[in-house]
């Protein structure tokens, strides 16, 4: 029976695999439709920074980049880099290391799932089915932002946590130092989610006898050296200080710095925090219209699971006893009190998802366990597993049927580039007039063209070659000028056939231009 078992598992992991790989890489260039705003600037710079080693700023190798003013973690850019490098940009390359850290989310989830509950196998799976299954972690590893790179890298720095206390290994330490110095590079919320995650751990270590000094001064050297740049980088906006260079790579002074959005606690972010956690947000991105981040009845699973590890912790600090879900816990709550100080939506909290989907399983658990016989259970788990996939069946079918994409589509921060019709442009001089209007803003129109930053010059004034293109309008209908209009546009791209300009068809827009 053990072996059967065995056996059971190991094509549960397999289909979960193939299932996994499926839902990540399926039409993944074209869902959603377009490319975020952020997404569009990190592989701008991305692809500036393989080729010519600097940004669209023309900094070498920023530290933190500067996108639109604000800021931009560069863990992605600099991934996106190394595959621009070897391969040269495509949307589906930059989608990659969105989809490697969601397989690094659903591994270490797994083996989470095999710590916090040791011997039993179908935790395992049912953590498993829920990262491969649920809306959330589907989307979030098929867009290329940033901060959704925090969700997998906290789970391999979770996990790499976890066994270095419970193990007391150096090497353990160090390697859970590096893995937090790399979250730190994901996403700057893990700024303040961190340390505060690793104050409450120093707490529970010492009250579990689970501290051991050595063991956290190894993993305090490599954390403390990747970190070291980036404090510099918070000195350098906090104090004013001018921008300055550590070798090839540049601390970078913000244009603006967004230590002021942390608004403090008040009923209208607790609400967003709840809704951007159990049901979704306003972000089509982030969330399918109709679906529930982890469907409807995850919160039901979640809530039993909340109450009950919560009277673990209870216990667990009682009574002197270190307990791993208290490395979740922490987490849970380091990242929900983030959120509750700051306007937040679904990316931003992006690293709650996991414990989100542990803490059901526990309910899961914990349900099943009220039965009496293994059989009863199983089929109990079983059932649970069947339920999940019915639900992604009918996700599946809006998500990639074309349902999401026509109902979505244009999306709030979101638009398309249009290569097709510079290439087009760009390789017939003789259609080429006065200049060429486009509703993309700049940041579309380079990622459309990739040119050397150097020669674009984003935001600098006097480029005659950019100054061709007029983009973020359509201008008026003017024979002397080329016109790129997108399909959301049909009533300008009408008038345009009407006035007796000839048309080039693309997907999802068209050149106009008079012949």
């Amino acid at each position: 029976m053990r072996r059967i078992s065995k056996i059971g598992v190991y094509l549960g992991v397999t289909a979960l695999f193939v299932l996994f790989v499926i839902t990540r890489f399926w039409r993944v260039a074209t869902i959603p439709v377009g490319v975020n705003v952020d997404e569009a600037g990190m592989a701008y710079d991305a692809w500036c920074l393989a080729f010519y080693g600097v940004d669209r700023y023309l900094q070498s190798w920023p530290l933190y980049l500067t996108n639109y003013g604000g800021g931009q973690s560069v863990l992605y850019a600099y991934l996106c880099a190394a595959l621009f490098r070897i391969f040269d940009y495509h949307i589906v390359l930059a989608r990659l290391p969105a989809i490697l850290f969601s397989l690094l989310t659903l591994l270490f989830g797994m083996a989470a799932a095999r710590k916090l509950w040791p011997g039993r196998r179908a935790p395992v799976l049912l953590t498993g089915l829920l990262i491969t299954v649920c809306p959330y972690f589907i989307m979030a590893g098929r867009v290329g932002l940033d901060c959704n790179l925090m969700l997998g890298a906290s789970a391999v720095f979770l996990v790499c946590f976890t066994q270095a206390l419970q193990k007391n290994r150096t090497g353990l330490y160090v390697l859970a130092g590096v893995a937090g110095g790399i979250l730190l590079y994901s996403y700057a919320l893990s700024y303040v989610i961190l340390p505060l995650f690793l104050a409450v751990m120093f707490g529970y270590a010492l009250r579990t006898r689970q501290f051991h000094l050595k063991g956290w001064l190894w993993m305090a050297l490599p954390l403390g050296i990747l970190a070291f740049p980036l404090i510099l980088v918070q000195l350098v906006n906090l104090l004013g200080l001018p921008q300055m260079q550590l070798g090839i790579f540049t601390v970078t002074r913000l244009p603006e710095y967004r230590a002021g959005e942390i608004t403090g606690f008040c009923a209208e972010n607790f609400r967003l925090l709840l809704k951007s956690i159990f049901v979704g947000d306003h972000l089509v991105y982030n969330s399918a219209p109709g679906f529930a981040n982890l469907y409807g009845i995850s919160v039901v699973f979640f809530g039993v699971g909340l109450v009950h590890i919560s009277i673990q912790m209870i216990r667990s600090v009682r009574q002197r006893k270190f307990q791993a879900f208290a490395v979740w816990t922490a987490w849970f709550w380091s990242v929900f009190l983030m959120g509750a100080i700051r306007g937040t939506c679904v990316n931003r909290i992006n690293g709650i998802f996991l414990c989100y989907a542990l803490f059901a399983v526990d309910g899961m658990i914990l349900l099943m366990d009220l039965l009496k016989s293994a059989t009863a259970r199983r089929i109990a788990a079983g059932s649970v597993g069947i339920a999940y996939l019915i639900l992604f069946v009918n996700f599946g079918r809006y998500y990639y049927g074309g349902g999401y994409s026509a109902e979505c589509y244009p999306a709030y921060f979101m638009d398309i580039t249009v290569e097709g019709a510079v290439d087009y442009l760009e390789s017939h001089p003789e259609i080429q007039h006065k200049g060429a209007y486009l509703t993309q803003p700049e940041i579309y129109f380079a990622l459309s063209i990739l040119r050397s930053p150097y020669e674009l010059r984003l935001y600098e004034e006097g480029d005659v070659f950019f100054e061709y293109y007029d983009c973020n309008t359509l201008g008026a209908i003017d024979a002397d000028y080329d016109y790129i209009v997108t399909n959301v546009y049909p009533e300008f791209a009408e008038e345009l056939r009407q006035a007796g300009f000839a048309e080039v068809e693309f997907t999802g827009y068209s050149l106009f231009f008079m012949e």
